[in-house]
């Protein structure tokens, strides 16, 4: 017996007996085997594949299941962020966890590195340095609005600013390079009265201000230190 059918009522009505097994699978080829009560869902880049004109949507949100484009580790849709927010954000590294302020820091050493080896100019990190600083306010005063926070973890620019400012007066080596990143962290977690000071004022400005309170302390600990001593300093 094949469910209610025999063998011969089976080849007598063959439509009635396979509507007896219940829904069928279909095989499609480069596709696979799919039930006939299930629903095949497709990213938006196959969606005219399946019957809608090219560009059309399908009016199901559910099918939209295709990857997102460019995101972070987090999930963010770094691709979409505003060009303000992309700085403020450090190129998406401030969505970087743990850690977005270390990251950040990292993306200002590799930017200074870059730097120094693009132009070969005393004055290229110097000048990259004033640069984020004054671009750093309205840069950070955007990504304050957008989080909606004092001073939001993913906002990282204030800690590429405060490494471009260590590296506007030491130069940069594979030694100074590691002290100035280990230094600079130190000092922008621990915050010290010097640099805490700057914490407090409003806004943008308290951001920016105490990282570039902790590249100043660095660099000039690094400068007078080790680069041209002038008094011993314990690092």
């Amino acid at each position: 017996m094949v469910g209610d059918f025999t063998r011969a009522d089976a080849r007598r009505s063959p439509q009635k007996h396979v509507a007896s097994l219940g829904p069928q699978p279909r095989i499609f080829p480069l596709i696979g085997t799919f039930s006939t009560d299930a629903k095949l869902k497709l990213p938006k880049s196959l969606g005219d594949m399946g019957g809608h004109g090219q560009g059309e949507p399908d009016g199901d949100d559910d099918d939209d299941v295709g990857p997102e484009p460019f995101s972070t580790p987090g999930g963010v849709e770094v691709a979409r962020l505003s060009p303000t927010l992309w700085f403020a954000t450090g190129f998406g590294a401030g969505y970087g966890k743990p850690g977005p302020g270390t990251r950040g820091s990292l993306v200002g050493l590799m930017i200074a590195w870059a730097v120094t080896a693009a132009s070969g100019s005393a004055w290229a990190v110097p000048v990259s340095a004033a640069l984020a600083c004054g671009f750093g306010i309205p840069i950070c005063a955007a990504g304050v609005k957008h989080f909606g926070r004092e001073d939001p973890p993913e906002v990282v620019w204030d800690e590429i600013a405060g490494m471009l400012v260590v590296f506007a007066f030491v130069p940069l080596e594979w030694w100074s390079g590691s002290i100035g990143f280990a230094l600079f962290r130190l000092y922008d977690i621990w915050k010290p009265p010097m640099v805490a000071v700057g914490e407090r004022l409003p806004g943008a400005w308290g951001v920016m201000a105490d990282d570039i309170s902790a590249g100043v302390i660095t660099a000039g600990l690094l400068y007078f230190g080790v680069v041209n001593p002038l008094f011993p300093v314990v690092l």
